[in-house]
Formats: C-alpha cells, structure tokens, sequence
C-alpha cells in the first residue's frame, strides 16, 4: 500500500536552512530585512526539498486572489486576441492569473458579467473593447474597485485607459490618401456611438479640411467591425454615386468585406479605389491584394494595462490615460 506524500512545509525549509520560520516568509516576500546571504540559503532549501509556496492560503492571510479579471468580446479579431495574450503573458510574469469573462450577444449583460467576476474575488479588473451600459458603471463606480480601460475608456474620471491616439491614426491616414491625390474620400466606420469611431472620424475630417476638402456627414458609413458589415457598408457606399476614389475603414475586417464588395462590382484595387483598414490584423496581409493599415500596438497596450493595474494594486501612482501611437503599414491596397 503507497503511503501518502507529505507536502513540504515551511517549517521544513526553515529546519534545513538553519533559520526562522519568519526569516523563510521573508526570503520568499522580500519583505523585511535579510541578507543576500540568507536569503540565497533559503532559496537553495526550497529548490532542494521542493518546496512550494501554498499560493492559496498566502492571498487568504493577505486578503488578495493575486487574479485578475477580464471582460471582453468575443476574440474572434486579430487585435483582441493579440491583447488579450498579452494581458495574460504579463500578469503571469508577476506573479498574476486571469479569469476571462467574454461578453456575447444574447449572453448575461455585461453587468451580470462584472458580478460575477467579483464574486470570485478578482483584485482588479481589466475591460478591453467595451462601452459600458449606465447600470454597469454605476455598479463599478461604487464598487470602488481597480480598474483599467484598454481599447475604448470608460466613463469617469477614476478609470485609468490605455489604448491607440485614434484621432491621430485617423487623420494620418485621410492625410496620406489626400496626399496620394484622392479628393473624394469615404469613411467605414463602426457604430455611431463608439469612442473609437468617434475620434477617428475626427482625424479623418481634420485632414480633409487642412487639405481644403469638404467633410461631410454622407462620406461616413456606419456599420459594425466586422466583414458582412463592411460589405454592405460598400454596397451603400458604391450605390451613392459621389465618385469615391479612395476608402478608409474602421478596422481590416471591415475593410476586407468592403474589398470584397468593391471587386464584387468589377472595380480594382487600388487602381479603382485606394483602401485602408485599422488595426493590422493578420488577415489583412493574406487579403489580395494585401491590406495598406494603421497598425495598433495591442501588445504593448496589453502589457501597459496590467503594469498599470498592479501599481494600483500596490498603491503607487499610474497615470490616468495612456495612449499609444498608430503607424501607416503600406502594402499594396493604398
């Protein structure tokens, strides 16, 4: 009959090391005073017996999960997924775990989402990619518990957001169509009510009137950010007959779709129609021909997050809006 395996404890480490069980805590916690000297005989105990830190009853006695919650849609676009595993590279580099709740149509509500997190004693939450209902900010707001914006900010003055300068991207890239010798530009944007929508069409139409050409409200298209939206977004955008001659999108999904639709109608890229999409997703170099975009830093977005949300967790000072730049990759369709 095999005996159990008794786990190494503590005490055991302490015993080999010739020291304190309270010198062992603070060798392992770089807490308190110690030595190097004391500290690597520690260390070589624990690599020696085996020793592993009891992870569950350490966030019990310091009242932390050391588990950080994320919500987010659905990965199914390049630049989420590409953020998201860089969230989670982060986090588990110090010393963090994630739990992901992704938000899905006809799921729970995002509220019922962000409860449901908490109920699992996350330490800090991460959003990434949403716009928050009243009820659900309101619920976060009171709830008074970190929490980092990635991709699209959220409402309040106490959130931190880290993400792309949209307006920026989106006056870079009106600017380099002009500059290409379009004047009629269209833009394929998201929805109406998005942030990032918001301040690209912003960009888009500041490049438009430093160039002395005409912003209006008929060159923007509204769909969602993805391909069957893009497509018919271009559908509407060809049967309105203001002889476009180049277009810009609100993200390479969205673009993709609308090439899709524009060689549909017999018309060539870019020899008919100069594109450019948003985001630098990986399809857009597979698309024919390959996608010209604003490619959007998600890693670095991602890292920036956590370190951000983990000074918070430590009471340390974060800045409260973090915005990286996008930069003009030119392929072939622009």
């Amino acid at each position: 009959m095999n005996m159990p395996v008794r786990r190494v404890t503590k005490a055991d480490v302490a015993k080999f090391a010739n020291v304190s069980h309270m010198t062992v805590t603070r060798a392992l916690t770089g807490s308190g005073s110690i030595s190097a000297e004391t500290k690597e005989r520690v260390l070589n105990a624990c690599r020696k017996l085996g020793y592993t830190p009891d992870l569950v009853a350490r966030s019990l006695c310091a009242r932390k999960s050391r588990i950080l919650g994320l919500l987010t849609r659905p990965l199914a676009q390049s630049y989420f997924a590409r953020m998201i595993s860089s969230v989670e590279q982060r986090s588990r580099s110090l010393g963090y775990h994630v739990l992901m709740a992704q938000v899905t149509d006809g799921g729970p509500s995002i509220l019922s989402n962000i409860q449901s997190l908490f109920g699992r004693r996350v330490d800090g939450l991460l959003i990434a990619g949403i716009s928050l209902p009243e009820d659900a900010a309101v619920y976060l707001e009171n709830s008074r518990i970190p929490t980092v914006f990635m991709d699209s900010p959220g409402d309040g003055d106490d959130f931190v957001f880290v993400g792309t300068n949209d307006r920026e991207g989106g006056y870079q890239a009106a600017k380099y169509l002009v500059k290409q010798g379009h004047g009629r530009l269209a833009f394929i944007a998201g929805y109406p009510e998005s942030y990032t929508s918001k301040e690209r069409i912003c960009g888009y139409r500041t490049a438009l009137l430093e160039h002395g050409i005409e912003a209006c409200d008929e060159d923007i298209f509204y769909t969602n950010y993805q391909m069957d939206g893009g497509y018919k977004a271009a559908e509407a955008m060809l049967s309105s007959g203001r002889g476009y001659t180049a277009l810009l999108c609100g993200n390479d999904y969205v673009a993709v779709g609308a090439a899709a639709c524009i060689r549909h109608h017999g018309f060539q890229i870019p020899k008919d129609f100069a594109l450019i999409g948003f985001s630098g997703d990986e399809l857009g170099e597979y698309s024919a021909p390959p996608l010209t975009t604003m490619y959007q830093p998600a890693e670095e977005i991602g890292r920036s997050a956590v370190d951000c949300m983990v000074k918070m967790l430590e009471g340390g000072p974060v800045n409260k809006r973090i915005l990286f730049t996008s930069s003009l990759l030119i392929r072939e369709s622009a």
